[in-house]
């Protein structure tokens, strides 16, 4: 590396495997989205924090959005 310096503390992806049978991980619905959603996946059992979640489903665009400026892009 030629400037680690400039490495963020966040580790890639959080996932949710909680009451899946099937193989697939969670997948959160509009409903579930909200600022307490973010802050919840963005915590850590370890020092680093989560960059991103998986995994969504496709009409939780809209909700993600309408919550990015104000959360998910304010750190």
């Amino acid at each position: 590396m030629q400037n680690p310096d400039g490495l963020t503390g966040y580790t890639l992806t959080r996932v949710n495997w909680t009451g899946t049978t099937n193989g697939h991980p969670y997948t959160y619905k509009p409903r579930e989205v909200s600022p307490e959603l973010i802050y919840k996946l963005r915590e850590s059992n370890y020092s680093e924090s989560y960059l991103f979640a998986r995994k969504f489903s496709p009409d939780c665009l809209g909700p993600l959005m309408k919550i990015a400026d104000s959360v998910i892009f304010r750190d």
